[in-house]
């Protein structure tokens, strides 16, 4: 009778694990469908995170939507919480992302409160943490604080205008360079990354 109830309490448990991982699911995946609902001048795909690169922050990942699904190198990807990066490898039924936090990463972005420009740039693995963006080429008189939030600014004709990218940590002046740094924290956390939308067509 002990080795059934055990058993009986390890199928409880093992249901019980499987509910709660599908009500997070459920939670996330509503959450991509509200976003795509709220910013009706795009056109997505949902799509599943099916590999990444190894290390706890991944600059390369693979999803499970390709040209069968309309997908196409330089098509933005994100999730409700912003930007995730970009389409830069695709066949019939998956694509690779290089993420914002790449190394070889670029994306134009403006300050939300200031409205100044800059070149947001991954992490080059040298200087600067895992995870984070460096938002260069800021004006030098430009009035930024801790907080003020990065979005992207439409330049280029690969990311649409006004996607959530991060929050600046940190200012750093290049005085000998002319102009200043901020150093931004991602909305997106991409450790925990399991479902994304692709971006196909905006209206600006």
């Amino acid at each position: 009778e002990n080795k059934e109830l055990e058993e009986r309490v390890e199928v409880l448990e093992r249901e019980l694990l499987e509910k709660h991982e599908l009500e997070k699911e459920n939670k996330r995946l509503k959450d991509l469908l509200d976003f795509a609902t709220d910013n009706d001048k795009i056109t997505v795909t949902g799509a599943r995170v099916i590999a990444k690169n190894p290390g706890s922050w991944f600059n390369i990942m693979l999803i499970d939507k390709g040209t069968k699904d309309g997908v196409d190198v330089n098509m933005a990807v994100v999730t409700e919480r912003g930007l995730v990066g970009r389409v830069f490898q695709v066949g019939p039924n998956w694509a690779k992302v290089r993420t914002i936090v790449d190394g070889q990463s670029s994306v134009s972005g403006i300050i939300e409160r200031t409205r100044d420009n800059g070149l947001i740039k991954g992490n080059s693995g040298v200087d600067l943490n895992e995870g984070m963006c460096r938002m260069i080429y800021l004006p030098l008189d430009t009035d930024l604080k801790p907080g003020d939030k990065v979005l992207t600014s439409g330049l280029g004709d690969i990311f649409p205008k006004g996607i959530y990218i991060g929050e600046i940590t940190e200012i750093i002046d290049e005085k000998r360079d002319f102009f200043k740094t901020a150093i931004i924290e991602p909305g997106v956390d991409f450790e925990r990354l399991e479902e994304v939308l692709v971006i196909k067509s905006s209206i600006d």
